[in-house]
């Protein structure tokens, strides 16, 4: 659980003006136009239009440029954190305590930890395993479905790339995806906004990369990790290549791809593996 308020004042209340940049927007905040800092370097788009509700967090720390971070916005009754820093901070108590179940037993968390050419968010040790981990901060979703990026991402597919070669060297390594809602009942990488990382992803996982995603509860207060979003699912591999089915059918409903006789026609061709190992087509 990670604490929004701080010492406990309340978050402010704002409106949604501009985005000014990457990591700046433009509110409205009792009646004028103040600076914000959006710690998110995604698109964000359905989040950030003219308007919506927002919650900040006062900032006094010296020499910045702006007074408040973004913490919330309010998608429609659907409180959503855009802190992309959040994740980590998650997955870091919930290692120390204890709760999260596919990392339990691990002597010592190392973060921030340089492998190959990139850094990695953890590294779990004891005397005679390792496990390497990289989080992922996801604020999309669609039609109930969390979507990974929401832009290209040159930085995760590289990450992703790292945590193969790790295991390919007999390395334990996973990468924990972290929605930040409530809303989601499943998740997928987003090969609409980047296919390269779909593909990156897959392969991994293929080559022995553990995925996870959990849902986040969300409130004025504070932001908790939640359920697991792929509980059920028997074989990793198979479970993110249908869950990217039905996100791709999803999108596609929404984009008006393909309709005719109560069917939407998805373009590719999508084979997973079956029971046994066998491999057998997806029809969609």
């Amino acid at each position: 659980m990670v604490d929004l308020c701080g010492l406990g004042d309340a978050l402010l209340e704002a409106t949604f003006v501009a985005r000014d940049n990457r990591f700046r927007v433009t509110v409205e905040l009792n009646g004028e136009y103040v600076w914000t800092h959006l710690g998110n370097s995604g698109r964000l788009t359905e989040l950030l239009t003219p308007g919506r509700r927002l919650f900040l967090r006062p900032v006094t720390t010296q020499g910045r440029k702006t007074a408040y971070d973004l913490l919330l916005v309010d998608l429609d009754g659907v409180l959503v954190s855009v802190d992309a820093r959040l994740p980590n901070a998650l997955i870091g108590e919930a290692l120390r305590e204890g709760n999260l179940a596919p990392f339990d037993g691990y002597e010592t968390i190392r973060r921030e930890v340089r492998w190959g050419g990139s850094r990695l968010d953890f590294v779990l040790e004891d005397q005679s395993r390792r496990c390497l981990i990289e989080a992922k901060s996801v604020t999309l979703v669609k039609r109930g479905v969390a979507l990974f990026p929401d832009a290209p991402t040159v930085r995760g597919r590289r990450h992703v790339e790292e945590l193969r070669r790790a295991a390919a060297q007999g390395e334990r390594a996973a990468i924990v995806f972290v929605v930040q809602r409530g809303d989601a009942s499943a998740f997928a990488s987003n090969d609409e906004a980047d296919p390269t990382f779909g593909v990156a992803l897959r392969a991994a996982v293929k080559g022995g990369v553990e995925v996870y995603a959990y849902a986040c509860r969300v409130s004025q207060n504070q932001v908790r990790l939640g359920r697991d979003l792929k509980e059920g699912w028997t074989a990793i591999d198979r479970r993110v290549l249908v869950l990217a089915a039905a996100a791709a059918v999803a999108v596609a409903r929404e984009n008006d791809t393909e309709q005719g006789r109560g069917f939407v026609r998805i373009h590719a061709d999508l084979t997973i593996p079956g029971e046994k190992g066998r491999m057998q087509r997806c029809a969609l």
